[in-house]
Protein backbone atom coordinates (compact mmCIF):
# COMPACT_ATOMS: atom_id res chain seq x y z
CA UNK A 1 0.00 0.00 0.00
CA UNK A 2 3.12 2.09 0.92
CA UNK A 3 4.86 1.76 -2.44
CA UNK A 4 1.60 2.42 -4.79
CA UNK A 5 1.03 5.57 -2.88
CA UNK A 6 4.59 6.85 -3.16
CA UNK A 7 3.86 5.74 -6.53
CA UNK A 8 0.86 7.75 -7.21
CA UNK A 9 2.50 10.67 -5.46
CA UNK A 10 5.35 10.59 -7.69
CA UNK A 11 3.14 10.03 -11.30
CA UNK A 12 1.15 13.23 -10.11
CA UNK A 13 4.18 15.29 -9.16
CA UNK A 14 5.54 14.28 -12.77
CA UNK A 15 2.22 15.03 -14.21
CA UNK A 16 2.28 18.70 -12.32
CA UNK A 17 5.37 19.16 -13.32
CA UNK A 18 4.99 18.81 -17.19
CA UNK A 19 2.15 20.96 -16.93
CA UNK A 20 3.76 23.66 -15.37
CA UNK A 21 6.10 23.56 -18.33
CA UNK A 22 4.03 23.22 -21.10
CA UNK A 23 1.62 26.44 -19.64
CA UNK A 24 5.39 28.11 -19.26
CA UNK A 25 6.65 26.80 -23.27
CA UNK A 26 2.94 28.13 -24.23
CA UNK A 27 3.36 30.91 -27.15
CA UNK A 28 1.57 34.18 -25.91
CA UNK A 29 -2.26 34.53 -26.89
CA UNK A 30 -2.00 37.07 -30.50
CA UNK A 31 -5.13 38.89 -28.97
CA UNK A 32 -2.32 40.42 -26.13
CA UNK A 33 -0.60 43.54 -26.59
CA UNK A 34 2.77 41.54 -26.02
CA UNK A 35 1.58 38.98 -28.71
CA UNK A 36 0.51 41.19 -31.13
CA UNK A 37 3.83 43.33 -30.28
CA UNK A 38 5.91 40.44 -30.66
CA UNK A 39 3.99 39.04 -33.96
CA UNK A 40 4.42 42.95 -35.55
CA UNK A 41 8.63 42.04 -34.83
CA UNK A 42 8.48 39.34 -37.16
CA UNK A 43 6.53 40.82 -39.92
CA UNK A 44 8.40 43.98 -39.21
CA UNK A 45 11.07 44.86 -42.25
CA UNK A 46 13.33 46.96 -39.83
CA UNK A 47 12.90 49.31 -36.79
CA UNK A 48 11.16 52.17 -38.33
CA UNK A 49 8.43 49.56 -39.66
CA UNK A 50 8.46 47.95 -36.54
CA UNK A 51 7.46 51.50 -34.21
CA UNK A 52 4.81 52.59 -36.82
CA UNK A 53 3.21 48.91 -35.97
CA UNK A 54 3.72 49.39 -32.12
CA UNK A 55 2.44 52.70 -32.06
CA UNK A 56 -0.93 51.15 -33.60
CA UNK A 57 -0.97 48.02 -31.43
CA UNK A 58 -0.93 50.58 -28.21
CA UNK A 59 -2.98 54.11 -29.17
CA UNK A 60 -5.63 51.57 -30.66
CA UNK A 61 -5.70 49.14 -27.87
CA UNK A 62 -8.65 49.51 -25.18
CA UNK A 63 -6.99 50.77 -22.89
CA UNK A 64 -5.31 53.56 -24.85
CA UNK A 65 -9.36 54.39 -25.88
CA UNK A 66 -10.37 54.82 -22.24
CA UNK A 67 -8.37 56.75 -21.25
CA UNK A 68 -8.70 58.94 -24.13
CA UNK A 69 -12.07 59.70 -23.21
CA UNK A 70 -11.44 61.83 -19.91
CA UNK A 71 -9.13 63.56 -21.98
CA UNK A 72 -11.89 65.99 -23.90
CA UNK A 73 -12.52 67.65 -20.62
CA UNK A 74 -9.16 69.55 -20.68
CA UNK A 75 -9.58 70.54 -24.12
CA UNK A 76 -13.13 71.97 -22.87
CA UNK A 77 -11.73 73.78 -19.96
CA UNK A 78 -9.35 75.32 -22.08
CA UNK A 79 -12.16 76.60 -24.10
CA UNK A 80 -14.49 77.70 -21.38
CA UNK A 81 -11.63 79.07 -18.91
CA UNK A 82 -10.29 81.29 -22.39
CA UNK A 83 -14.07 82.15 -23.06
CA UNK A 84 -14.65 83.92 -19.86
CA UNK A 85 -11.21 85.91 -19.91
CA UNK A 86 -11.08 86.29 -22.89
CA UNK A 87 -10.11 90.05 -21.98
CA UNK A 88 -8.43 89.69 -18.93
CA UNK A 89 -4.76 89.25 -19.63
CA UNK A 90 -2.94 92.12 -20.78
CA UNK A 91 0.45 90.97 -20.50
CA UNK A 92 -0.12 89.18 -23.55
CA UNK A 93 -3.84 89.12 -25.06
CA UNK A 94 -3.24 86.12 -27.82
CA UNK A 95 -2.99 83.74 -24.60
CA UNK A 96 -6.48 83.35 -24.17
CA UNK A 97 -7.30 83.22 -27.90
CA UNK A 98 -4.52 79.93 -27.65
CA UNK A 99 -6.90 78.44 -25.05
CA UNK A 100 -9.87 78.65 -27.43
CA UNK A 101 -8.49 77.53 -30.65
CA UNK A 102 -6.37 74.70 -28.64
CA UNK A 103 -9.43 73.65 -27.02
CA UNK A 104 -11.82 73.36 -30.51
CA UNK A 105 -9.11 71.73 -32.48
CA UNK A 106 -8.03 69.68 -29.58
CA UNK A 107 -11.54 69.00 -28.73
CA UNK A 108 -11.91 67.82 -32.53
CA UNK A 109 -9.23 65.48 -32.67
CA UNK A 110 -9.73 63.77 -29.68
CA UNK A 111 -13.39 63.26 -30.98
CA UNK A 112 -12.10 61.84 -34.75
CA UNK A 113 -9.66 59.93 -32.35
CA UNK A 114 -12.15 58.48 -30.40
CA UNK A 115 -14.59 57.68 -33.63
CA UNK A 116 -11.49 56.48 -35.26
CA UNK A 117 -10.63 53.60 -32.66
CA UNK A 118 -14.33 52.58 -32.56
CA UNK A 119 -14.56 52.00 -36.03
CA UNK A 120 -11.20 50.30 -35.85
CA UNK A 121 -12.37 47.83 -33.25
CA UNK A 122 -15.76 47.35 -34.89
CA UNK A 123 -14.27 46.85 -37.95
CA UNK A 124 -12.08 44.13 -36.46
CA UNK A 125 -14.86 42.60 -34.82
CA UNK A 126 -16.96 42.35 -37.57
CA UNK A 127 -13.76 40.86 -39.63
CA UNK A 128 -13.47 38.20 -37.40
CA UNK A 129 -17.17 37.11 -38.01
CA UNK A 130 -16.78 37.40 -41.24
CA UNK A 131 -17.53 33.96 -43.32
CA UNK A 132 -15.53 34.79 -46.61
CA UNK A 133 -18.46 34.78 -48.33
CA UNK A 134 -18.38 38.92 -49.42
CA UNK A 135 -16.58 40.91 -51.71
CA UNK A 136 -13.60 43.01 -51.69
CA UNK A 137 -15.35 46.09 -52.36
CA UNK A 138 -15.96 46.77 -48.93
CA UNK A 139 -12.33 46.59 -48.02
CA UNK A 140 -11.30 49.18 -50.58
CA UNK A 141 -14.01 51.54 -49.31
CA UNK A 142 -12.80 51.20 -45.56
CA UNK A 143 -9.21 51.17 -46.64
CA UNK A 144 -10.71 54.29 -49.18
CA UNK A 145 -12.32 55.59 -45.55
CA UNK A 146 -8.67 54.57 -44.01
CA UNK A 147 -6.57 57.08 -45.97
CA UNK A 148 -9.01 60.03 -45.80
CA UNK A 149 -9.28 59.69 -42.36
CA UNK A 150 -5.63 59.57 -41.96
CA UNK A 151 -4.93 62.75 -44.36
CA UNK A 152 -7.46 64.81 -42.22
CA UNK A 153 -6.04 64.04 -39.00
CA UNK A 154 -2.50 64.36 -40.09
CA UNK A 155 -3.68 68.23 -40.97
CA UNK A 156 -5.33 68.53 -37.73
CA UNK A 157 -1.79 67.17 -35.77
CA UNK A 158 0.38 69.24 -37.74
CA UNK A 159 -1.39 72.46 -36.96
CA UNK A 160 -2.16 71.41 -33.30
CA UNK A 161 1.91 71.04 -33.06
CA UNK A 162 2.15 74.63 -35.18
CA UNK A 163 -0.03 76.12 -32.63
CA UNK A 164 1.20 74.28 -29.52
CA UNK A 165 4.40 75.94 -30.26
CA UNK A 166 3.00 79.08 -30.80
CA UNK A 167 0.95 79.24 -27.46
CA UNK A 168 4.71 78.57 -26.12
CA UNK A 169 6.25 81.82 -27.27
CA UNK A 170 3.26 84.06 -25.79
CA UNK A 171 3.41 82.15 -22.10
CA UNK A 172 6.74 81.52 -21.79
CA UNK A 173 8.48 84.60 -22.77
CA UNK A 174 6.22 86.88 -20.03
CA UNK A 175 6.80 84.54 -17.19
CA UNK A 176 9.46 86.64 -15.60
CA UNK A 177 7.16 89.55 -15.83
CA UNK A 178 3.56 88.53 -15.97
CA UNK A 179 1.19 90.20 -12.99
CA UNK A 180 -1.59 87.62 -11.39
CA UNK A 181 -2.70 89.74 -8.32
CA UNK A 182 -2.95 92.94 -9.66
CA UNK A 183 -5.62 93.73 -12.23
CA UNK A 184 -4.51 97.49 -12.82
CA UNK A 185 -1.03 96.34 -13.85
CA UNK A 186 -0.08 96.55 -17.69
CA UNK A 187 1.27 93.31 -16.98
CA UNK A 188 -1.95 91.63 -15.48
CA UNK A 189 -3.06 88.02 -16.46
CA UNK A 190 -5.78 86.27 -14.78
CA UNK A 191 -3.90 83.64 -13.09
CA UNK A 192 -6.38 81.35 -13.94
CA UNK A 193 -5.58 81.93 -17.50
CA UNK A 194 -2.08 82.37 -17.48
CA UNK A 195 -1.00 79.14 -15.21
CA UNK A 196 -3.67 77.06 -16.83
CA UNK A 197 -2.37 77.47 -19.92
CA UNK A 198 1.22 76.91 -18.65
CA UNK A 199 0.62 73.99 -16.74
CA UNK A 200 -1.23 72.42 -19.85
CA UNK A 201 1.79 73.29 -22.40
CA UNK A 202 4.43 72.30 -19.46
CA UNK A 203 1.99 69.10 -19.18
CA UNK A 204 2.81 68.65 -23.56
CA UNK A 205 6.53 68.99 -23.41
CA UNK A 206 6.61 66.27 -20.73
CA UNK A 207 4.52 63.96 -23.18
CA UNK A 208 7.06 64.95 -25.89
CA UNK A 209 9.79 63.53 -23.54
CA UNK A 210 7.88 60.64 -23.20
CA UNK A 211 7.24 59.79 -26.66
CA UNK A 212 10.99 60.15 -27.09
CA UNK A 213 11.91 57.64 -24.64
CA UNK A 214 8.74 55.22 -25.84
CA UNK A 215 10.68 55.52 -29.49
CA UNK A 216 14.23 54.08 -27.58
CA UNK A 217 12.08 52.04 -25.87
CA UNK A 218 10.38 50.54 -29.46
CA UNK A 219 13.78 50.29 -30.74
CA UNK A 220 15.45 48.19 -27.76
CA UNK A 221 11.86 45.87 -27.93
CA UNK A 222 12.72 45.63 -31.62
CA UNK A 223 16.49 44.28 -30.47
CA UNK A 224 14.81 42.04 -27.65
CA UNK A 225 12.18 40.93 -29.12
Amino acid sequence: MAENSDEMTRISTTEMTTASQGESDRPPSYNSIYGRLKSARQDSSGPKDFFSKSYDIVCNSIVATILLIPMIAIPIALIVVGAIHLNNCRAERYIPIYMIVAGCFGALYDVLSFAGRARRHWREKKGGRRDGREGGGSEEEEGRGAKIYGFHNGILSCFLFAWFIAGSVWVYRIYGSVNTWDSTSLHYCHPSVYWFAFVKLTFGYAMLFLGCCLVAGCGCLFCFL
